[in-house]
């Protein structure tokens, strides 16, 4: 069984909302080619980045995504919002509101294909009763096992003291966590040639990791389920820097006795990084248990083929079946 793990969806419920102009900062047009596009307003440094987003049928349509599935040998999709659809950066309560109706949609969706779906659920971690209470929902009235969150949130980073009420709860339900960036650092000096996401994503998501390392998260939670976007960003690949300020640098053990490189083979990790020897590095450096299949459907900075990428690789069959679905089917507990 091959699992994607990363893969978005815009369900339709929040569709019919936006066409009712109903959802702040969103709204959808028609495109120069006649199409529906969706048009998100910037929500400053710490929302999304404007941008228009041209409707493929795939976003919300199952049999229309099935297909696409079937041509790239993919028998399951973790169906996980756009990022723009966390709405850390506006009311608190139409946050939640606009949560629960997303879930709700995601939950419709799977309903549609259970064989071939699976959800995550998003959460208003800009009020953390709310996102607890909404966390406990969908694990137990929608039977959502993984959750999608973002780098930071709303400009608050992931180790900030008032999170910890989430990750508790997070560890004790055993819910996957995919941490996917946005509103990426130094967004204003990547705006040109499309390096906000080249770059700035994958640095994001280094931050955005630096963060729970240092910060001693997954010290205080250490049964957290976390798989980060993109194979990490470029984390793996700067893991030696943090592992010499964490020698020379007294603040970099302020709150963290483990380690960062011991704490990098605990969490997981997707295949999008569009490179053999990157990927190869990375299964060398955590294990293959800790990797997981991904495509980032359907944007076309993803993989379109990730099965292929991975059966390319030069590692042996058992690592290979594990990556393309056996660590997602055991995390996620698909029979």
């Amino acid at each position: 069984m091959h699992v994607d793990i990363h893969a978005h969806v815009i369900p339709r419920p929040y569709l019919e909302r936006v066409r009712r102009g109903d959802v702040p900062g969103v709204r959808i047009e028609v495109g120069d080619a006649g199409g529906e596009v969706m048009s998100v307003a910037g929500g400053g440094p710490t929302g999304p980045v404007a941008q228009r987003l041209a409707l493929a049928p795939g976003y919300h349509d199952a049999r229309a995504r099935v297909a696409e599935m079937d041509a790239a040998s993919v028998d399951v999709h973790v169906l996980s919002p756009l990022q723009f659809l966390f709405h850390y950066w506006i009311d608190a309560k139409a946050a939640a509101e606009l949560a629960r109706l997303v879930n709700d949609g995601i939950a419709e969706m799977v309903g549609e294909r259970p064989d071939r779906f699976v959800g995550m659920a998003t959460l208003p971690l800009q009020d953390i009763g709310a996102a607890v209470g909404e966390l406990e929902r969908v694990h137990r009235d929608l039977g959502l096992r993984a959750v999608e969150i973002g780098t930071h949130v709303a400009g608050t980073s992931l180790d900030a003291p008032a999170l910890d009420q989430f990750w508790a709860r997070a560890e004790a339900l055993e819910t996957l966590i995919f941490v996917h960036p946005y509103a990426p650092l130094g967004a204003d000096r990547l705006g040109a040639y499309f390096l906000r996401n080249i770059l700035g994503n994958p640095f994001e998501t280094a931050l955005a990791m630096s963060h729970l390392l240092l910060g001693g998260v997954l010290e205080r939670f250490p049964g957290l389920r976390l798989c980060f976007a993109h194979g990490g960003g470029a984390m793996p690949y700067v893991i030696g820097r943090l592992e010499r300020g964490f020698d020379v640098s007294p603040a970099c053990r302020a709150k963290a006795a483990e380690r960062p490189a011991a704490a990098l083979g605990r969490v997981y990790y997707d295949t999008i990084v569009h490179d053999a020897p990157a990927l190869e590095y990375l299964i060398a450096r955590v294990g293959a248990s800790r990797v997981l299949l991904g495509s980032d459907y359907p944007f076309d900075i993803g993989d379109p083929d990730p099965v292929r990428t991975v059966e390319k690789l030069g590692i042996d069959r058992g690592a290979k079946r594990a990556i393309l679905g056996g660590n997602a089917a055991a995390l996620l507990h698909l029979g």
